[in-house]
């Protein structure tokens, strides 16, 4: 004996729901299934329920109304093999894979942000290092150049007579005079170049007198 079957606008007045309501369940229930053709369809494509059907359809409205779950996972729980607290688990599941994801872009852009930030502040510290390094070759130059001014000229002209050993008493004016001489011409030879180097012939005082002249009368007192 064929079983009997029932049209949308019967199961839905026999379900207390409206034709409207039943199409989105049913709907739903054959993306669930992956089956389109769950429900036998009639020459006009339009849905057969059978009474195993209803039977499901009114379980379908027990977990939507008296245990509050949401339509979509009381079709999976009852067609698609999960229960309720493992749809849940599953949409929680991939709403926190979707919020890692999000924040992995920002926690990468803010990671950019900084990388940014500091290699301007490493560049803006390089900058100021070269600006110090130029102002401290200035002040050098400018110190040197002071230091070479304020020594008098009248210094810078006298002969090189390191290395004379300290005057004896028992050499006479002429002995030393040609002492000094000599390790004049001695330095002069080992610095040519030096501008602060000159013979004792251009060493002589403002009467024409020459600086032996002076230091004879002082061995002689």
């Amino acid at each position: 004996m064929q079983e009997k079957m029932m049209v949308t606008s019967q199961v839905a007045a026999e379900l207390g729901i409206s034709v409207a309501t039943l199409r989105k369940y049913s709907l739903e229930i054959e993306k669930v299934t992956k089956n389109r053709m769950y429900f036998v369809r009639n020459n006009n494509q339009s849905r057969m329920y059978t009474s195993k059907n209803v039977k499901l359809l009114h379980k379908l409205l027990t977990l939507i109304n008296q245990e509050k779950i949401p339509y979509k996972l009381a079709i999976q729980q009852l067609f698609g093999g999960q229960t309720a607290a493992e749809m849940v688990q599953a949409e929680q599941h991939n709403n926190y894979n979707m919020v890692d994801a999000k924040q992995v872009v920002q926690l990468l852009s803010l990671l950019q942000k900084t990388i940014e930030q500091q290699n301007e502040a490493i560049s803006s510290l390089q900058k100021q290092m070269q600006e110090l390094s130029q102002q401290n070759s200035r002040l050098l130059a400018n110190s040197q150049t002071k230091v070479d001014k304020e020594v008098d000229p009248k210094i810078l002209a006298m002969p090189d007579i390191s290395g004379v050993e300290p005057v004896e008493t028992k050499k006479t004016a002429e002995e030393i005079h040609e002492e000094i001489l000599r390790k004049a011409r001695e330095n002069q030879q080992k610095h040519p170049n030096a501008m602060m180097h000159r013979t004792l012939a251009d060493m002589q005082l403002q009467d024409d007198k020459h600086w032996w002249d002076f230091l004879r009368k002082l061995i002689k007192k």
